[in-house]
């Protein structure tokens, strides 16, 4: 008999366990009420490798992105690829210390394949950027507006049940492993997962947890003369969205 499994939270986290749950053979029962401020629908969507005021390498980052390309390669989730956009990230040296330390860190194993060195400054009449820096490559950009309503269309077909509504708390009775719900008063579950990002800070059964939310800041702009096709990503990230519009914004 296959696993019932119930998700509260239909972002990117929430949609995407219930892709692969679904193709896994459970019956999956998702709630999201479509929160329009939802962090998983105005993100930029920046995908990066190399993260933090020192440069650290993002953790597991080879496997996580050979993972969203092994996603995006399923059959049924071919029009999600409209939503991606690998994008070079260029990152400005600040200091000479930095420059000599990316120097020898990008003939290292472990970055080689990650980062190539920029000696000279790159458009210079557009970037502060007297020292040159390093093109960050396999990174990118996602439309998580976009991708996300493509992937709630592709979860239907895939049998996901998707309940667009926010999943109230005190339906839950944990002892049965039932939900009190007004289109099935007894929904059955084996697994309740939440995915609820930051707004688990106000559910109740988790109560204890510490959560620590981050917050983000982002504007569109126009600019004809920035002709910029890679991220940058400086105190500031710039990601080109295309007919001269840009992200720009910073957590």
């Amino acid at each position: 008999m296959a696993k019932q499994v119930v998700i509260v939270g239909g972002g990117l986290a929430g949609s995407v366990l219930a892709a692969r749950l679904a193709k896994a053979g459970c019956s999956v029962d998702l709630f999201d009420d479509g929160d329009p401020a939802a962090a998983s629908r105005v993100a930029a969507g920046l995908y990066n490798v190399i993260t933090g005021r020192f440069g650290a390498k993002t953790w597991l980052a080879e496997t996580l992105l050979a993972e969203l390309e092994a996603f995006l390669n399923w059959p049924e989730m071919a029009p999600l690829r409209t939503y991606v956009h690998p994008t070079l990230i260029y990152r400005p040296f600040r200091e000479v210390k930095e420059y000599n330390k990316w120097t020898g860190r990008s003939a290292e194993p472990e970055f080689a394949s990650l980062v190539a060195m920029q000696e000279s400054p790159l458009l210079p009449d557009r970037i502060d950027n007297p020292l040159g820096g390093i093109r960050i490559l396999p990174c990118g950009w996602i439309d998580v507006g976009g991708f996300i309503h493509c992937l709630h269309a592709l979860l239907s077909k895939m049998g996901v049940r998707l309940h667009r509504e926010r999943l109230d708390y005190r339906q839950i009775d944990p002892t049965r492993q039932r939900i009190h719900h007004g289109e099935d008063p007894s929904l059955a579950y084996d697994a309740l997962v939440f995915a609820e990002g930051a707004a688990l800070a106000h559910n109740p059964w988790l109560a204890g947890l510490q959560l620590i939310p981050n917050k983000g800041e982002l504007l569109e702009i126009h600019a004809p003369d920035l002709q910029m096709d890679f991220a940058l990503s400086k105190k500031i990230y710039v990601v080109p969205l295309g007919e001269d519009r840009y992200g720009v914004g910073a957590t």
